[in-house]
């Protein structure tokens, strides 16, 4: 899984105040929203419509990952939002035509104790050329949503290994795959989380 990083400060003050002579500094809690792009990336390449492929994370080491990079902790984390979600087609050897393709992706929790598998997408149908080199938004099943909601609750609570796997299930391709011919693409999905922490920051004081 890849992941990374972005930050907004949800306070702003101007910079000249703090090479202003004489300037009162006191320390201020700030919340920060971290946004994090955890993704799974996936290679296929078969003469099948019915495939499977896996992408393991494990939920702990990407959002410790964030964290440590913002000088964070996990006691100061407020809360994890799941903000969107999107997959994108990074490559494909193309055979002369499209093709296009209807399946599922799931989301099971295997560590620290088995919870699942849930739909998390339903891509149908999607075309492959289409999905090319472009980020496609997709809506997010409620069961998935809740799987991956608890396997947050367990790494903000414990220190236990959280480990999620990620499986596409593809059930359908049109046109059908001719003799003599394969499926080759790689793709990427990604779930978009904000990380919501408050830290203790020394800011200018107007007054």
């Amino acid at each position: 899984m890849k992941s990374k990083t972005t930050i907004i400060l949800v306070l702003t003050f101007l910079g000249t105040m703090l090479l202003a002579p004489g300037c009162i500094m006191e320390d201020k809690i700030i919340e920060l929203v971290l946004t994090n792009s955890t993704c799974g990336d996936f290679s296929h390449d078969d003469d099948s419509a019915d495939f499977v492929d896996d992408a393991t994370v494990i939920l702990g080491d990407e959002l410790d990952e964030i964290l440590e990079e913002n000088d964070a902790s996990r006691e100061d984390i407020v809360d994890i939002l799941i903000v969107r979600a999107h997959y994108e087609v990074t490559d494909f050897a193309d055979p002369g035509h499209d093709w296009t393709i209807s399946g599922l992706i799931t989301v099971e929790r295997t560590l620290p104790s088995p919870d699942g598998p849930e739909i998390l997408v339903n891509y149908t149908p999607q075309s492959i050329r289409a999905a090319l080199d472009t980020r496609t938004p997709v809506n997010l099943n409620s069961n998935g949503i809740r799987l991956i909601d608890d396997a947050i609750d367990i790494y903000r609570t414990t220190e236990q290994t959280v480990e999620l796997i990620f499986r596409i299930e593809n059930e359908s391709i049109s046109p059908p795959i001719e003799p003599g011919e394969r499926i080759t693409f790689n793709w990427t999905a990604c779930i978009i989380l904000q990380v919501l922490v408050e830290m203790e920051f020394e800011v200018p004081d107007p007054f």
